[in-house]
């Protein structure tokens, strides 16, 4: 039997030595491609294991939050298009996002997390490239190549793979993963959007040697306020904070999802810091 031929592209997206990721069109719509041409390179075995796990993942998950799989091969496999590929969650939309705008985000974001958490499923490379938008504002968490499985093997156990200036420090140190990782960095993501700074910036080796000798992200000190005077920087700090006083995914999304409620019925009141505290 002929296996399955990938669609032909529109538009590149992004070209690697091992991956191509195009736009493409099915029968019923528009998607994003993603097709291994690494061959069957022995260097290239782990991001051929990454490709895999990502599609069988996609497979497995049903989440509004998530891209569904639309179909697959050996060696591509089709994601739904979402309204706008270059939409994403950046420090550049910091100054028209409102407060209430921030909240909606990371509700959905962290709900997203709770559903993957929930089933031992860890990110690994959350960063604003990887929040996208449907249409109408829901955000959706893509790019689950270096996620992690219960019972399974760490795809990266000796190498830093991911965006250091994005990770947890635990994981720049020592290179563990856990759900507290996840809320680190989405805690990151929060900040940059909430100050309109990146943590760091310059290439990855400069990153990591930043980050290795201790300096503190660049929101650092806009986050620094007494925790009755901002409870969404309060929350920020919590997300950051250390690994064990970290919330938990569904912890955010309940709180968030509650205050959203109350100041429906008293839009004067702002997140109370009690209620985030650690």
């Amino acid at each position: 039997m002929t296996p399955p031929v990938p669609p032909p592209c529109l538009l590149l997206l992004s070209r690697r030595p091992w991956l191509e990721t195009y736009r493409a069109a099915l029968p019923d719509g528009a998607a994003v491609v993603k097709r291994w041409i690494g061959g069957h390179a022995e260097g290239l075995r782990w991001e051929r294991r990454m490709f895999e796990r990502e599609c069988r993942l996609l497979g497995q998950l049903s989440h509004p939050g998530l891209p569904a799989l639309r179909d697959a091969a050996d060696d591509w496999f089709a994601i739904e298009a979402l309204d706008d590929d270059e939409s994403r969650a950046g420090a550049s939309d910091a100054a028209k996002a409102s407060l209430p705008d921030l909240a909606a985000l990371l509700t959905g974001v962290a709900e997203i997390l709770a559903y993957l958490h929930g089933r031992g499923i860890l990110h690994n490379d959350i960063k604003p490239e990887h929040v996208r938008f449907r249409a109408g504002g829901r955000p959706v968490l893509i790019d689950l190549g270096l996620a992690s499985l219960p019972g399974e093997d760490n795809l990266h156990p000796t190498e830093l793979r991911g965006s250091p200036a994005w990770m947890a420090p635990e994981r720049i140190l020592h290179n563990l993963v856990s759900p507290a990782g996840d809320i680190w960095s989405l805690g990151a993501v929060m900040a940059s959007l909430t100050t309109g700074l990146r943590p760091y910036a310059g290439s990855a080796d400069a990153v990591l040697a930043m980050r290795r000798a201790f300096m503190a992200p660049a929101f650092a000190d806009a986050l620094a306020v007494p925790p009755e005077d901002d409870a969404w920087r309060t929350l920020l700090r919590a997300m950051m904070g250390p690994v064990r006083a970290r919330p938990a995914a569904a912890e955010i999304a309940a709180l968030l999802s509650r205050d959203a409620t109350r100041q429906a019925a008293a839009p004067e009141e702002n997140l109370r810091p009690a209620a985030v505290s650690r």
